[in-house]
């Protein structure tokens, strides 16, 4: 296995079969009895086919479909009899290394410092920034954020062959912060902008989903659940602080219930009752149960709240969460770069100040040597 593991599932009618969740938006699926190597992998689609974690997968109840939450993407309900998924022309096999990698190489709109939960729960909105009045150490964290993307930005941009090669940070990869957040080091992104193509896997196939499941935002935690709640129903947790439940069949949202001040992770259906448990970043977890006589769901409200999760996770998609330790690795890599420019243009000042001195010292001497008339 390449790729990080972040999701497991056990198919429930063929006991020996797992499906594996991977964070390059593989799924790998093994025989137990002999899991030496996988018997076929299913690789996800993905927006401008970046690299997703898989955060949850589960089997249906017949262990003929796998739900497969994918990390800033839609909820995918895959058919796995991938042969016929084939014939149909509904999946397709991965042959050529381009088609595993984005179209752009390096897709970071922004970096985030971990802590900051601005984006999330029910008030979050598109562009958010924290007004006047708040704190300090708020504000802070939006403007060193904004600092260290332009300079991530100028990172990554294209180099001339000619000059010597960047000063690598040192590694500060942290993937298992609290809550699950979305943590990845500054190491990591500029060593993916730098990936070389691979040749993929024989057994490697992207499948179309059977149906999507849209409308709620996963961007912030890696470890956001989707599941089946009985056979007609999917449910998850959101990055606003809802939990959704979509029609299984059709991808209709059919509720959505604030369930947590930053962020849904965990929903779990009772296994014989009709009751869910919520959990988050909130220390605390919610029992529901239906009992109001009768539905509050209101679809013209619920789909402000879609709206706004599709704005926020289009802005959000390709922003990276970051520990505070990197703002001192990057504060220190920009002082390096301010000192090796001002170096270079001390430098060329010098050498062209030298340079004009010796042009000058010819033309003296050019003019000493030329003949009295």
């Amino acid at each position: 296995m390449e790729s990080a593991v972040s999701a497991i599932a056990v198919n429930p009618v063929r006991t020996h079969e797992l499906a594996v969740g991977c964070s390059d938006s593989t799924i790998a699926f093994y025989d137990r009895r002999k899991i030496a190597a996988p018997l076929n992998r299913i690789r996800c689609r993905t927006t401008n086919n970046v690299p997703r974690r898989i955060t949850s997968l589960q089997y249906d109840a017949l262990g003929m479909q796998l739900l497969a939450n994918v990390l800033c993407e839609n909820i995918q309900l895959l058919d796995l009899r991938v042969d016929s998924q084939l014939a149909e022309g509904k999946a397709k096999k991965l042959q050529d290394p381009k088609e595993l990698f984005p179209v752009d190489p390096m897709p970071i709109k922004r970096l985030r410092l971990r802590g900051d939960w601005s984006d999330t729960g029910p008030q979050s909105r598109p562009n958010q920034r924290p007004p006047e009045a708040a704190s300090g150490s708020s504000r802070f964290m939006v403007e060193i954020s904004d600092l260290m993307t332009t300079w991530m930005r100028n990172q990554i941009a294209p180099r001339d062959p000619a000059q010597p090669p960047r000063a690598p940070l040192v590694s500060t990869t942290d993937r298992s912060g609290d809550g699950g957040r979305n943590d990845s080091g500054i190491e990591d992104l500029l060593a993916c902008a730098a990936t070389k193509s691979k040749q993929p896997p024989d057994n490697l196939v992207s499948l179309k989903p059977v149906v999507e499941y849209s409308g709620h935002r996963s961007s912030r935690t890696m470890i956001k659940e989707a599941c089946f709640w009985d056979d007609a129903f999917v449910i998850s947790g959101s990055d606003c602080g809802r939990a959704f439940m979509w029609d299984r069949q059709t991808g209709k949202l059919v509720n959505a219930v604030d369930a947590d001040k930053h962020v849904v992770n965990c929903v779990q259906p009772h296994p014989f009752e009709f009751t869910l448990a919520t959990s988050g970043i909130d220390h605390d977890v919610k029992v529901w149960k239906p009992t109001a006589p009768e539905s509050t769901f209101d679809p013209e409200v619920a789909q402000g709240y879609m709206d706004v999760n599709n704005q926020m996770l289009a802005e959000t998609r390709d922003t990276v969460t970051v520990p505070a330790v990197c703002v001192v690795q990057i504060l220190r890599a920009m002082a390096r770069s301010s000192q090796e420019g001002e170096q270079r243009r001390r430098n060329n000042i010098d050498n062209s100040t030298e340079g004009n001195a010796v042009a000058q010292a010819v033309a003296n001497e050019s003019s000493d040597s030329e003949p009295e008339e």
